[in-house]
């Protein structure tokens, strides 16, 4: 009865892959507003200026992002997956 191990370990990264996704995204947004701010000052008239984010490094930030974040999720997933349920409602 109730939910086995395996699907509880895959809630719990999946919950946990979800929030890692969120985070990347905003993170990339608030640089691309961080950096159309830049260019706007006199900031964006240095050397190369901050006038563009390169798709091709915010594409390897995600997938680094989402990595290292599956990666530390095993952990809890593991530790959710062999708690008695019983033991966890009733604290």
């Amino acid at each position: 009865m109730g939910a086995s191990a395996r699907a509880i370990s895959a809630l719990v990264l999946w919950e946990n892959l979800v929030v890692v996704l969120l985070g990347a995204v905003v993170g990339i947004g608030g640089s691309v507003g961080v950096a159309e701010v830049l260019s706007r000052t006199s900031f964006g008239g240095m050397a190369g200026g901050f006038n563009q984010i390169q798709p091709l490094v915010a594409l390897g930030t995600l997938g680094l992002t989402v990595l290292a974040g599956a990666m530390l999720s095993v952990l809890p997933a593991k530790r959710a997956s062999k708690q008695d349920i019983m033991d966890v409602l009733s604290s």
